[in-house]
């Protein structure tokens, strides 16, 4: 908070008898500036500044008759001050209770390039979704090689950046990409992309178009390193932390990166550089292809570990990979081990933490209640295209996946070539 800012109380005045040894409840810590009447003390707190940690206020008064006389003023109010209080936190949703039904955002079905409106839009396997700040839906239309806007209130469709399949580091179409694949929005609004053929990480700066590299080179590999000198080797999922740090699924290498934004400083932090399946510390976990990444609420990421078909838990702050659910490909709902992936792909995290999981090859979005690992699905069936309820509503492949504000889900339905929205109700 910006103590310097001037703000409204939410209480608009206390009467006081006198100035002395009485107290005010106040929202926030303050210095108060009041203004008071002779009969009793009229404080009047309509504004005030704000000093951290200041815990007294300085009234100035007033008027004229014996109770001024009396008084000779500044004179220091003490306040008992108490916070505002906390908003009620919103009910969480009982997904057995829910229905979610399935629609069409955007998208023609045909797997070609047009920007314009809903379904006359077209993309060309679209994975990688994010939410920015403003609720609009930004997109990776990976075969197109283009990242792409949909605006939710109309459904429109434009193209931010990129063009034909290339590297190039410019402004808007001018910049080019290589099957990007992911993307995530970072602290500032702006945009970070795995550019998965190129093996680098791009930054879109969304006030201009501007395309910039900030990690990875010209040569595929696996290298720490700062910027250019790192190596990826078709680096897919991305997530952003509180920290503002980047989360990098390095998929073909089968490792997970850290990705410091202040110096654009690649670390590993977990995996070997190996495919197998291992749950453990650092380099001894080990991972068979994973794609997709998101941070829960306490900062520790969830992976989808694609070719091992299972969801995957990585303690950041000492790098030990565990697993959540998942085993054999196949499909299944179930606790922990017993339910079964086939391939899954994005992930998101709902505000109560539980996942919604992209289980690509069965073409269904699946939900994962972290508190128990069970795993249920919430709409998808067979492969198909079909706007409807639940299992009714079908997709092809779906890969990117996002949550709104108000909790529904945005799908990159991406072997149908559209973006799908899943509404969530009681």
């Amino acid at each position: 908070m910006d103590f310097s800012d001037r703000i409204r109380s939410y209480q608009s005045k206390v009467i006081y008898s006198d100035l002395i040894n009485r107290s005010a409840q106040l929202g926030l810590n303050c210095h108060l500036f009041a203004s008071c009447v002779s009969t009793g003390c009229k404080i009047n707190f309509q504004t005030f500044e704000l000093r951290e940690q200041v815990r007294q206020g300085r009234a100035e008064c007033t008027g004229s008759n014996t109770f001024l006389a009396a008084y000779v003023g500044p004179k220091l109010l003490n306040l008992a001050l108490e916070p505002e209080p906390e908003p009620e936190p919103e009910p969480e949703i009982d997904f057995a209770l829910a229905t979610f039904t399935v629609t069409t955002l955007a998208g023609s079905g045909l797997n070609t390039f047009a920007d314009s409106t809903g379904v006359d839009a077209s993309f060309n396997a679209p994975r990688g979704i994010d939410i920015l700040p403003n609720g609009n839906v930004i997109i990776a239309d990976s075969d197109n090689n283009r990242i792409r806007l949909l605006r939710l209130s109309d459904s429109n469709v434009s193209t931010i950046a990129g063009s034909n399949a290339d590297f190039a580091d410019d402004t808007g179409t001018n910049a080019l990409f290589n099957f990007p694949v992911d993307i995530a929005t970072l602290l500032d609004g702006n945009i970070v992309i795995t550019d998965s053929v190129n093996n680098r990480i791009r930054l879109l700066r969304l006030s201009d178009s501007n395309v910039t590299t900030i990690a990875g080179g010209t040569s595929t590999g696996f290298a720490d390193g700062i910027g250019t000198d790192a190596r990826f080797n078709s680096p897919e999922g991305i997530a952003v932390l509180s920290n503002g740090n980047i989360i990098i699924v390095d998929a073909n290498t089968c490792v997970i990166r850290l990705l410091r934004l202040s110096d654009s400083n690649v670390t590993t932090i977990a995996g070997s550089a190996i495919s197998g399946f291992s749950d453990g510390f650092g380099t001894n976990a080990l991972f068979n292809f994973p794609r997709g990444v998101a941070v829960l609420s306490n900062g520790n990421i969830v992976i989808a570990d694609t070719q091992n078909n299972r969801i995957r838990l990585l303690t950041l702050h000492n790098s030990n990979v565990t697993t959540i659910a998942g085993g054999e490909a196949g499909f299944a709902d179930g606790i922990g081990s017993n339910a079964r992936f086939d391939t899954p792909s994005g992930l998101a995290v709902l505000p109560n933490d539980n996942i919604i999981i992209a289980d690509t090859n069965n073409n269904r979005i699946r939900l994962l209640r972290l508190s128990d690992s069970n795993v249920t699905t919430i709409a998808g069936s067979n492969s198909g295209f079909a706007n409807g309820i639940g299992t009714n509503g079908l997709f092809v492949a779906p890969e990117g996946i996002a949550v709104l504000p108000n909790n529904n889900i945005i799908v990159g339905d991406t072997g149908n070539h559209r973006i799908r929205l899943i509404t969530i109700s009681i």
